[in-house]
Formats: structure tokens, C-alpha cells, sequence
């Protein structure tokens, strides 16, 4: 059996031009994300419960993200986190 004789030390996995490319999100962002997220898993508990309809469901969703206007909330609204 061949003993591996390359390089072992840690590395960053992205390039560095990918790495630029990548935006620091601030804390005003990170609220606006962490206040979607919340408020729509808490929506997501009244559906499961039969609390409210897919509808209004839907309905919630579209009304927080004109409130929030998260990053990356809009990139996954409407698709299921699991």
C-alpha cells in the first residue's frame, strides 16, 4: 500500500477571486433575515397545526418579505427548507 506523499496542512476551499466576490452581510441585513425567518417558522407552525390555510400561508410569506426584505429569504421563498 502507497503512502500519500502530498500536501496535508489545511486550505481554504474557495478561490480567491470567489472569495471576493462574497459579501459581508451587515447587522441591519442579518436582523432583517434572522425577523423572516422567525416570523415565517412561526407561520409554519399555524399550517402544520391547520391553524391556517396554505393561502394564508402564502399570503404571510409575501407580506414579510415586503416587510423584512431579507437576502436570502427571497432567494428561498416559497421553497421548502427540508
Amino acid at each position: 500500500m502507497a503512502i500519500p506523499t502530498g500536501n496535508t496542512a489545511p486550505m481554504s476551499a474557495m478561490s480567491e477571486a470567489v472569495s471576493k466576490a462574497v459579501r459581508i452581510m451587515d447587522k441591519k441585513q442579518f436582523r432583517a433575515e434572522k425577523m423572516y425567518r422567525i416570523s415565517l417558522s412561526v407561520a409554519r407552525s399555524m399550517l402544520e397545526k391547520g391553524i391556517i390555510s396554505k393561502e394564508e400561508y402564502s399570503e404571510i410569506d409575501t407580506i414579510l418579505l415586503e416587510k423584512y426584505r431579507p437576502t436570502l429569504g427571497t432567494l428561498l421563498a416559497g421553497k421548502p427548507l427540508t
